[in-house]
């Protein structure tokens, strides 16, 4: 059995998961009340395209500073790394990092809930600059229970915590890497093709999750799919959202085989809108017609006043 790289490559997500972990944090989907519905009666979750969602310059500007640290000006110890862990076939200088493009991968956002660190009440209210952003009108916040959604994902996506960074704090953190890969070459010469595969695919994830450092109060994660990735497939379908047509990858949670979504749903918090109770029970009513245990207790509302 091959051994775990993601220590090596990828210890800022090993480190976040670890301290999260040892909390009760919870995760978050801020979107419309209509979104809420959907997901309620069709027990799946959407990923959507890359392109045509907010996120679309972010992953510009991580590609940006992966492009940074790997060319002329970037650590000298990369490409001598690389050769070090085959020496048999040198193939540091020919290293070409080319990043899944936007429109080839697709994200479902998620808030960390209820962080230990969060502001106070946090678990209850939701975040404010949360409900702002998403949602429009008929806020909500789909709310997840930690474990199970890391379950349901499985092999077919993955979770992982978005880096907050200027071009420095990147680079800082692409060196710690090559410490790591340093002080582990022994383990890396044993499975070079692998460890090779598993730098690329740390690459990849670092584009698609660095945000400027000034989003970090949104505490995000991204389940990320690619459409080449090598576990499960996701099911695909075709969507109109806001007029335009467009795949959609369905992470389904219909119990056929991956935990149903009475078991991944924590609740339903219902945010700033002109109609909170309406909402709330509309969504319990939902969630009863859909065989959801205790519906009536698994939506809430987080009475922030509604301000335009």
């Amino acid at each position: 059995m091959n051994p775990d790289f993601a220590p090596i490559f990828e210890p800022y997500y090993v480190e976040k998961l670890s301290k999260m972990r040892k909390t009760d944090v919870q995760f978050s989907h801020y979107t419309s009340a209509h979104v809420a519905v959907s997901v309620i009666r069709n027990k799946e979750i959407w990923l959507r395209n890359a392109s045509v969602m907010n996120d679309y310059n972010e992953i510009r500007y991580g590609i940006g500073f992966a492009a940074a640290a790997l060319g002329t000006g970037g650590d000298p110890r990369f490409i001598k790394l690389l050769n070090d862990i085959d020496s048999n076939t040198p193939y540091g200088n020919r290293f070409h990092f080319t990043p899944t493009l936007p429109h080839d991968v697709h994200l479902l956002c998620l808030s960390e809930h209820g962080p230990e660190n969060g502001p106070e009440g946090e678990r209850d209210l939701g975040r404010l600059s949360m409900w702002r952003a998403y949602g429009g009108n008929t806020n909500v916040a789909i709310v997840f229970k930690r474990e199970e959604l890391l379950n349901a994902l499985g092999n077919t996506a993955i979770l992982k915590p978005v880096f907050y960074a200027d071009e420095r704090r990147f680079l800082e953190e692409f060196s710690n890497m090559l410490d790591a890969v340093s002080a582990n070459i022994d383990i890396l010469k044993e499975h070079p093709n692998d460890a090779t595969h598993a730098l690329r695919s740390a690459l990849d994830v670092a584009t698609l999750s660095t945000k400027h450092p000034g989003f970090a109060e949104e505490m995000e994660w991204r389940v990320i799919y690619r459409n080449d990735s090598a576990g499960d497939k996701m099911p695909c379908e075709v969507f109109s959202v806001g007029d335009v047509p467009q795949k959609v990858h369905l992470l389904r949670l219909d119990g056929s085989s991956k935990p149903d979504m009475n078991e991944v749903l924590d609740h339903i918090l219902i945010g700033p809108t002109q109609f909170p109770e309406v909402i709330r029970s509309s969504l319990a009513e939902a969630l009863r017609l859909s065989g959801f245990s205790e519906p009536e207790t698994r939506v809430k509302v987080s009475h922030i006043p509604l301000r335009r």
